[in-house]
């Protein structure tokens, strides 16, 4: 049985305070797969985390060893709220001293085999426990439909630290069977055959240029973001691509499936000002949109979004990351933004390359969400690389295992190309994203022609006088409701001449 610490990112991260829900979820999912296998869980969180695990569908928090609450001072750093900032920029000369006592002072003097850190580097942890085998959780370049959703299991961090930049996997590229890198390139053109076919209707009435590049914008606010790239904003990133472009090839503007930053004066003045550009919000309402384009662009430019690593793995086409050192680097060859001058001289990864890497991906480095929280698969692999004291033994997997897996992590996934996203609870805002002004005014629209529906008229209730309950008048008072007035109104009056009422 291994004595585990769930560290589930307490610290602050600036303008993506909504993320500790999503690190809680994370968190409790592990928390609940080691449990199912045998082994002794501790958490770490802040009392805001803490809250939002009480939420969950089974807390599990009486079957949690420690629960060990760390609140970070807002002001630890030289700006609010930006601790997660400065660990994710942080170096080995890093003065981390003022955050790591905080939660020493917290933990004590407990003792782990091992801890998993969620979305983060696990800067604090590893320090604060030296004697410990560590590992980061974090998702995959593979997430979204008509992927499979999966994770990564990292034995030496997450971007700038993770195992591609640490020289870790190259240890095991060379050990790639043909089997893994002949699954890694059916995997590669079974998905890119299923995003060719959920192109969008903008793009096929000869909007596209003769050559297009598509450029992914991204959340801004985040330490996996701020801390690599070389822009202030992502209107900056955007302007400077523009201005690059040769004014003949096509920028594919997309933005972050959840985040959208364009508003729109800015909108206004980029169309006027580079015809080339080629941006409609309502792509907004579709799940994954960057994905979608890249079977119909010639090259990606990104900064530290994901979509580069799918542009070089799975279709084989050229990107320029201008963020070296965040995850999408090393499978990217292109760092220069210059590059956008001449498209076709960006440099791309060798076929080899690129499948070895696609197959360490998938079958050495991540894991389904079966394998992940359900069958106990990577608890199962965390527990022998503690027993062999070696973390990088995760590497050495057999292909069999993690095939068979992602082969069911695949045939659960459901294309969702043309199901809207639910835009319910927006709020439309003079100085909101164009992206959600219009998505908003769409949804509004629905609601407004739902509402037009004719209802049926209600049947009119006929007036009684007092006394006139009998037979003879409850007749009539049917007939009035079941004939027009042109029948009824005569034969009241021949009824009156002969008495009848």
């Amino acid at each position: 049985m291994m004595n585990v610490l769930i560290y589930c990112k307490p610290t602050l991260e600036g303008r993506a305070f909504h993320n500790s829900a999503h690190w809680v979820w994370l968190g409790h999912q592990l928390a609940k797969a080691f449990l199912n296998e045998g082994h002794a869980v501790s958490i770490c969180l802040n009392s805001h985390q803490l809250e939002r695990w009480y939420k969950q569908p089974e807390s599990l928090l009486d079957r949690i060893e420690n629960k060990f609450v760390v609140d970070f001072p807002s002001d630890i750093t030289a700006g609010r709220f930006t601790l997660d900032h400065f660990l994710a920029a942080s170096g080995s000369e890093t003065n981390i001293s003022a955050p790591l006592e905080i939660l020493k002072s917290v933990v004590g003097d407990a003792k782990f085999d091992c801890v998993v850190s969620v979305c983060d580097r696990g800067i604090l942890p590893r320090s604060a426990f030296p004697e410990a085998m560590h590992f980061s959780f974090v998702e995959s370049p593979f997430t979204r439909a008509p992927y499979p959703r999966l994770w990564a299991l990292d034995t030496t961090g997450i971007d700038r630290s993770d195992v591609f930049h640490a020289g870790v996997a190259s240890k095991f590229l060379n050990g790639i069977t043909d089997a893994e890198i002949d699954a890694a390139r059916r995997f590669a053109g079974d998905m890119s055959l299923k995003l060719k076919r959920r192109q969008l209707s903008e793009l096929s009435l000869g909007r596209l240029r003769a050559k297009n590049v598509l450029v992914a914008l991204q959340k801004e606010g985040v330490s996996a973001l701020d801390t690599y790239t070389p822009y202030p904003s992502q209107l900056d990133f955007l302007l400077d691509v523009l201005e690059t472009l040769p004014r003949d090839v096509g920028a594919v503007v997309t933005e972050h499936p959840q985040y959208p930053v364009i508003e729109k004066s800015a909108f206004n003045y980029l169309r006027e000002n580079y015809p080339n550009l080629l941006f409609y919000p309502k792509w907004m309402a579709v799940e994954g949109i960057s994905q979608n384009l890249l079977s119909i662009v010639d090259a990606a430019v990104v900064q530290t979004s994901t979509v580069g690593i799918q542009s070089s793995l799975i279709f084989g086409k050229p990107a320029v990351c201008v963020a070296p050192e965040s995850r999408v680097g090393p499978f990217v060859p292109c760092h220069e933004i210059s590059a956008l001058r001449d498209i076709g001289s960006i440099p791309v990864l060798s076929e080899s390359d690129r499948y070895r890497l696609l197959a360490f991906q998938l079958y050495r480095y991540t894991y389904t969400d079966e394998a992940a929280f359900e069958s106990g698969q990577l608890v199962r692999a965390v527990a022998q690389a503690v027993e062999k004291g070696d973390a990088n033994t995760l590497y050495a997997e057999a292909l069999a295992n993690r095939k068979q897996s992602l082969q069911r992590g695949i045939a659960k996934v459901v294309d969702t190309a043309n199901t809207p996203r639910a835009f319910d609870k927006l709020i439309h805002l003079p100085g909101a994203p164009i992206a959600l002004i219009e998505t908003y005014q769409v949804h509004q629209e629905r609601i407004a022609s739902q509402q037009k529906v004719v209802k049926p008229q209600k049947a009119t209730t006929v007036r009684r006088k007092p006394g006139r309950d009998t037979l003879k008048w409850r007749v009539l008072y049917a007939l009035e409701a079941a004939l027009p007035p042109s029948i009824v109104l005569p034969s009241e009056r021949v009824l009156k001449k002969l008495k009848v009422i």
